[in-house]
């Protein structure tokens, strides 16, 4: 009897172990901007599409767009509120690190990257005790790897991670930069 009583015990704390363990703290980075660029997403950027919509193209008719001044506001206000958006993209790291200079060499390789490839943003990020250079913002994996198998031979020790990132700029060839 005792027997059947201990293993009900076991099997009631089993369940309830599961519950303990979600409740675990996960800290976060704190991410510092090296690039001060302003980035846009489109290819069309400070252009409404009202304003595109009436120019005349060559074979092409012209489109008249009557419209009132409060839609142009409301247009503009939701471009303006929207504009700090997030995705979840793909980053590059190429340094991380938890030694007694770990905070001074992440600086240095953020600022080597940076004068490398100015057109790619560079982000310091420190979860206690590691010190992370990460670089890029990539929409999908491939392009991540494309990148990362550019700058292998200057930095080895480079891995993608998943993180938020902002919108990239789209080159006219369809990639992110």
């Amino acid at each position: 009897m005792k027997r059947i009583y201990s293993t009900l015990a076991i099997l009631l704390c089993i369940p309830l172990s599961n519950l303990l363990a979600q409740n675990r703290f996960i800290p976060q980075d704190t991410t510092i901007n090296v690039s001060t660029e302003v980035e846009v997403d489109t290819l069309l950027a400070g252009r409404q599409i009202f304003s595109l919509l009436s120019e005349s193209f060559p074979g092409g008719g012209t489109v008249i767009v009557r419209q009132s001044g409060t839609l142009r506001n409301a247009l503009l206000s939701h471009i303006n509120s929207n504009s700090e958006r997030v995705i979840i993209g793909y980053r590059i790291r190429i340094y991380f690190d938890n030694s007694q200079n770990a905070r001074m060499r992440s600086e240095a390789i953020a600022n080597q990257f940076v004068r490398e490839y100015p057109h790619i943003k560079a982000y310091l990020s420190h979860v206690n005790p590691y010190f992370k250079v990460t670089v890029g913002d990539f929409r999908t994996k491939y392009e991540a790897q494309q990148f990362a198998s550019q700058i292998s031979s200057r930095y080895p020790s480079v891995f993608i991670v998943r993180e938020q990132i902002g919108y990239p700029i789209v080159s006219t060839s369809g990639t992110s930069l």
